[in-house]
């Protein structure tokens, strides 16, 4: 354990990266943690060895991570009476994650075109399908083991001059789906920073 806390990448001024642990000098006191995050999850430990304590932090939701950072803050104003900051930076942080939220939700129409909307199938080798369903206004995209409502945002490069993105609450504009046509059949493109996937239009899975 001690040798995983060695002083390996840094990771900013007084931090560091060992093997699986993250250290932080926080006004001069040494403080352990690690976190770990999926969409909609975050979460972190940490331990401050010089006072022999140590905390979980669990959160639901992708918004999670300023708390965890003012958790660590937290925790040592209270240890050692330090300069109170941390209750000002979740205030703070809340009011930029909303107007962030606020600003992305007026670049996506939430009704999609009906007569220029996705086709019902579509299917990728390895991604397996997607079946679009419409109800109430929304269109949602089940993957099977998942969904997501999506709506449409400007892309003047994609056919009919827009996207498919995620709207449901942890993956706003996460995924952005680019419709297209190869030949007589629609396409739907999803890319990362490495791939790029081409969904086509099926009948009924």
């Amino acid at each position: 354990m001690l040798a995983r806390r060695a002083r390996g990448v840094s990771t900013g001024k007084d931090a560091w990266y060992g093997m699986g642990i993250q250290t932080e000098l926080i006004g001069g006191i040494e403080v352990l943690h690690h976190g770990g995050s999926v969409n909609g999850y975050k979460s972190d430990w940490l331990v401050i060895p010089k006072a022999r304590i140590g905390a979980v932090l669990l959160t639901n939701g992708d918004n999670g991570r300023p708390l965890v950072t003012a958790f660590r803050r937290k925790v040592m104003e209270l240890l050692y009476d330090a300069r109170p900051e941390a209750d000002a930076y979740v205030s703070a942080e809340a009011k930029r994650i909303d107007e962030q939220l606020a600003t992305e939700r007026k670049t996506i129409q939430r009704t999609l075109p009906q007569d220029r909307g996705p086709a019902e199938h579509y299917t990728h080798p390895l991604l397996g399908n997607i079946t679009v369903h419409r109800a109430n206004g929304a269109t949602i995209f089940d993957f099977g083991s998942w969904s997501t409502e999506v709506g449409a945002k400007a892309d003047p490069a994609a056919m009919g001059g827009y996207d498919y993105v995620s709207i449901a609450p942890s993956e706003i504009d996460d995924l952005a789906f680019i419709p297209g046509q190869d030949a007589s059949t629609r396409t739907m493109t999803l890319r990362d920073d490495q791939h790029v996937y081409v969904y086509r239009e099926t009948g009924a899975p």
